[in-house]
């Protein structure tokens, strides 16, 4: 193993004020999950082992993933509601998280950060990977700029972790990786894919 590419989350760092970046002091992180607890625990054990050893390991923390692949996953924002929508399902959505920002990563741009970050990245250091942060309300006017009959229901209810954050990216672009996923191209390759599908059956 020459170097080691460790795939973190946005996560870690929870609900923040402003945007948040690699920078911040140990308070800046509030994880509001198992999942994003055990993520920044182990990104703090390899941060050690790098001061102890020296071994080059590097850390992308990444943002909620979009976009098709042979294994998609459906419990995440812009692919669940695509999904929803393909089968003329409604979307609910959390009132006060309409016009909340999240960081999202396209599929193809999390694959070209590997590949660049293998070759590029600092050894030691911890890169945001962000294609872009999205609010909800511009992920339903996309969905419904192809879909314009799909249906809206508005919950007084918060999701479990969708907590409103706005994560800055610049680092990895100083670190020369650009970003090329488009949010309308993949909403609409994703429904594209639903199609066939009768939600009667």
């Amino acid at each position: 193993v020459k170097r080691l590419l460790y795939a973190s989350t946005t996560s870690v760092y929870g609900e923040a004020e402003g945007i948040v970046d690699e920078n911040g002091t140990e308070e800046l992180y509030k994880p509001a999950s198992p999942y994003a607890e055990s993520k920044r625990k182990t990104e703090k054990l390899l941060q050690e082992i790098y001061r102890h050893t020296g071994f080059p390991i590097i850390i992308l923390r990444k943002g909620t993933i979009f976009g098709t692949s042979i294994g998609m996953r459906f419990h995440t924002a812009i692919n669940k509601f695509c999904y929803l929508a393909a089968l003329n399902k409604p979307l609910t959505v959390w009132d006060s998280a309409l016009e909340s920002k999240r960081p999202y990563l396209g599929l193809q741009d999390c694959i070209k950060a590997y590949h660049h970050f293998e070759k590029h990245g600092q050894a030691g250091e911890i890169y945001n990977i962000v294609t872009d942060n999205f609010e909800m309300k511009k992920i339903i006017e996309t969905i419904k700029s192809i879909i314009p009959n799909v249906k809206i229901e508005i919950t007084k209810s918060p999701l479990l972790n969708q907590k409103p954050y706005h994560v800055s990216n610049e680092k990895s672009l100083i670190a020369g990786m650009t970003y090329k996923d488009n949010l309308f191209s993949s909403v609409k390759e994703t429904i594209d894919l639903f199609k066939g599908i009768n939600s009667n059956n």
